[in-house]
């Protein structure tokens, strides 16, 4: 994963909508001119509801749902993560910080933790999927149980297959290095001493160890390193101060990468009763990820500092 080939297309498949911006005014065309106050839209790129006549949209089936069909970000990342979140969702605690650290798959998560000014960038990040076949625009409409006032009358612009088409960037040295120190707001974690770093280390190694044998990559030798004295290689300010951190070596850092676009490779999830799922993940020249993923494309951006 070299410089110039951070940035990757996720590509999902799904029967449906999965993720829509609410309800909105309007009078839906075959709904024998009866007012319909709840139309359920999907997410749009660059919508922007029409007001007209009195301030509420003249026809639901007026909106242009060519525009750009949306899928959210957040709703991939909290599948992806939540079989391993438990019930904990973000960090309410340092241990809950360490505990993301020390997971192989959670350490790509990014959280912040404001009370004790813990935090960590996201070390994959996402684009909002678009659909990309225009397969849009069947009309339902029904009521709720009740009256049929115009509170439980409802319609939704909808669909069947669709295909959705994300960006995923890799941010490198959030997989390749862990601040442990005050300061910047940078901070990961705060360990009471040394040992605990050290510790921290050794489990991160044994649980990259077990990442090797997972993927059948033997010949690979993943190690976590702890000290107080990393600098960055070749920094812009001359005279660094030293920060405490764990760096990952390219081997451990290659099989947090290979494991994360493994999961995601095999992500699948039901949300609003519409199934979800990845079809693949390739590179700009249309290669799988997964397969021409190396741990040469990896670096180590810190050294240790004595004296």
């Amino acid at each position: 994963m070299s410089q110039k080939r951070i940035k990757y297309t996720a590509k999902f498949e799904s029967d449906g909508i999965f993720n829509w911006n609410g309800s909105l005014k309007g009078w839906p065309s075959d709904s024998a001119g009866k007012k319909v106050d709840n139309h359920k839209v999907p997410k749009i790129e660059k919508f922007k509801t029409k007001y007209k006549d009195g301030g509420e949209y003249s026809c639901v089936e007026d909106i242009d749902f060519k525009l750009g069909l949306l899928a959210s970000r957040r709703s991939m990342t909290h599948q992806l993560y939540r079989p391993y979140l438990g019930k904990k969702g973000e960090p309410r605690s340092g241990e809950d910080c360490k505990a993301f650290l020390l997971h192989p798959l959670l350490f790509c998560r990014g959280y912040v933790f404001a009370e004790k000014q813990h935090s960590k960038k996201q070390a994959f990040t996402f684009s909002n999927p678009k659909e990309t076949t225009g397969n849009i625009g069947r009309f339902d409409q029904g009521t709720r149980a009740g009256d049929k006032d115009k509170t439980s009358m409802h319609s939704q612009t909808t669909a069947e297959d669709l295909e959705w088409v994300a960006t995923v960037r890799v941010n490198h040295e959030e997989i390749s290095f862990l601040i442990l120190s005050k300061g910047g707001g940078r901070q990961a974690y705060e360990i009471r001493d040394a040992s605990e770093g050290l510790e921290m280390a050794e489990t991160i190694t044994e649980n990259l160890k077990k990442l090797a044998d997972k993927f059948n990559k033997g010949n690979l030798h993943p190690e976590a390193i702890f000290s107080e004295n990393w600098v960055m290689i070749n920094p812009v300010i001359p005279n660094p101060e030293r920060e405490a951190g764990i760096q990952i070596n390219p081997d451990g850092q290659y099989l947090i990468a290979l494991n994360w676009f493994t999961e995601l490779r095999e992500l699948e999830f039901s949300q609003a009763e519409v199934n979800v799922e990845c079809v693949g993940i390739k590179d700009e020249n249309g290669k799988n990820i997964i397969e021409i993923l190396k741990p040469d494309d990896f670096f180590v951006y810190n050294e240790i500092k004595e004296g």
